[in-house]
């Protein structure tokens, strides 16, 4: 069992889904032995457009022009980040260089967010912890530079349609990234 340590946590979902998920549990579960930080995933710029009335959605929006927190202690040893960006939708590139390329740029957007809320919070020495989310946060291990690195794959996400294309590329990578820690 881990105890004491600064973890952060990322993963597909959101904290505030309509459903509890794996990795919330997780998180909470986390944070009765240590401090842990809750990622969400960014806002994406088609989300504004195609589902603006959604409630999580007008949410983000909220938090990202400042009339709400981003940073949100959610128990004593529990912080839920709302990350204040937005990254471009770029699942439908097909060119895997080019996706690459792009997925790079969103993803030191992302972090850039992750390590204002580690300074805030003063974490140090941390553990990543990756709930199965393959594409975004692909270059976390890299930007945040952790301690650990942790990917936890438990469901086949891959054969999802919106992870396929990419997916099934990144997520042997992310893999071997964790062979070669």
């Amino acid at each position: 069992m881990v105890k004491n340590r600064d973890i952060i946590v990322y993963g597909l979902a959101p904290w505030d889904f309509n459903i509890a998920t794996t990795c919330n549990y997780t998180a909470i579960e986390m944070a009765k032995n240590n401090r842990v930080l809750f990622v969400n995933p960014p806002l994406q710029r088609s989300s504004t457009f195609f589902q603006k009335n959604d409630p999580i959605i007008q949410k983000r929006i909220r938090i990202n022009s400042g009339k709400e927190e981003d940073l949100v202690q959610e128990s004593e040893n529990l912080w839920i980040l709302y990350p204040k960006t937005v990254v471009e939708s770029i699942n439908w590139i097909r060119s895997p260089r080019l996706f690459n390329f792009f997925n790079k740029i969103n993803d030191k957007r992302y972090a850039r967010e992750v390590l204002k809320a580690v300074k805030k919070l003063n974490f140090s020495n941390y553990i990543l912890f990756n709930d199965n989310s393959m594409i975004t946060g692909y270059y976390f291990k890299e930007l945040l530079n952790p301690a650990v690195f942790v990917y936890l794959l438990r469901d086949a996400v891959i054969h999802v349609d919106y992870h396929k294309r990419h997916g099934t590329r990144l997520q042997p990578l992310i893999i071997k990234k964790l062979i070669l820690q």
